[in-house]
């Protein structure tokens, strides 16, 4: 079975994509778990996974954690502007480097260099940044997570009015455990 490596491994969504994968039947010594701290992804050490520590603002630690990797998950910063391309551009590169052989990238719905949405723009240039490299690749195009609504729109919830600046259009939110469910389908 190809090595599958999980940026982020100790986030929600890296962390929920991970358990999907080994519900999936993966075996453990078959996942790469990446993230900045390992002590926070101890108890899958203890099972099979390969915790490597690896910092999206270290390009030579990226390069060695993706190492044996055959298909990459890439789960976006939640950096933005130039500090996001930075990030980035470090990952991608250090994916080419270590000759991964598939990349899935979590990018937004619609990204635009022009949009008014922040992270948007950053999205649309790492697409160009992967698509440049010739590895295949898998964009999932995630719309905004479910759970971040409290802390979005407070307000909405004692009021029973969400304001937003798309005016009267919609809003399709989605759970964050559906997007690692589907992550976890396509990887495998």
């Amino acid at each position: 079975m190809a090595i599958i490596g999980v940026t982020g491994a100790s986030g929600k969504l890296g962390r929920a994509t991970m358990t999907f994968l080994l519900d999936r039947g993966v075996s453990a010594f078959d996942v790469v778990a990446v993230a900045r701290d390992p002590a926070k992804l101890a108890e899958l050490s203890g099972g099979g996974v390969q915790v490597r520590r690896a910092d999206y603002t270290d390009p030579a630690s990226l390069e060695g954690a993706f190492r044996g990797v055959d298909k990459l998950l890439f789960i976006s910063t939640s950096a933005l502007g130039e500090e996001r391309m930075l990030h980035h551009r470090n990952v991608v590169n250090a994916a080419r480097a270590a000759s991964v052989r598939h990349i899935i990238y979590t990018s937004v719905i619609k990204p635009s260099a022009e949009a008014k949405f922040a992270a948007s723009p950053g999205h649309f240039h790492t697409e160009a940044l992967i698509r440049a490299t010739g590895i295949p690749y898998t964009f999932f195009r995630n719309n905004l997570y479910l759970d971040i609504i409290p802390f979005m729109f407070g307000a909405a919830l004692e009021t029973g009015t969400l304001t937003h600046a798309a005016g009267k259009g919609r809003i399709g939110f989605i759970a964050r455990d559906d997007i690692a469910e589907a992550l976890a389908a396509v990887l495998t």
